[in-house]
């Protein structure tokens, strides 16, 4: 107070500043938690292809939805869709009909071809479509 008058501050700044940083954190926390999911889908989708590993149909269904769910909140995100078309192709390879083989590696060139589009710059998205490309074409 100031010679008995009283001053009434704008909060408004301050405010909007802390629902700002509010939603940031929102944010972040969503990022880590997707991070967390891709780490254990990428982790999964490693092993695949060394030595005598072979998942579970369980595990199989869980690296699937996983991959899904990161996509349908991120549907152009390079890495996600990189990693769909992984995951397609070795349900490809374990695939006992040639027919689903076949639909299935057509999924994969699909979705690594958006990653590409995605991350034009990145070879090794290129070298994986090129390869999703020859399988596809040998299984037809």
């Amino acid at each position: 107070m100031a010679g008995g008058r009283i001053q009434v501050k704008s909060f408004w700044l301050p405010g909007l500043a802390i629902l700002l940083c509010g939603f940031m954190l929102l944010e972040a926390g969503r990022q880590f938690g997707n991070d967390i999911r891709f780490s254990a889908v990428q982790a999964e989708l490693g092993f695949r292809g060394r030595e005598s590993y072979q998942p579970s149909s369980s595990t199989i269904k869980e690296t699937t939805a996983a991959n899904d769910t990161l996509l349908a909140m991120r549907p152009h995100h390079p890495d996600y869709l990189a990693a769909r078309a992984n995951d397609l192709a070795w349900q490809a390879y374990w695939s006992t009909r040639r027919s689903d083989a076949a639909a299935l590696l057509q999924q994969a060139v699909a979705s690594q071809t958006l990653a590409v589009a995605a991350r034009p710059a990145r070879p090794q998205d290129r070298r994986k479509l090129l390869e999703y490309q020859q399988l596809a074409k040998q299984v037809q």
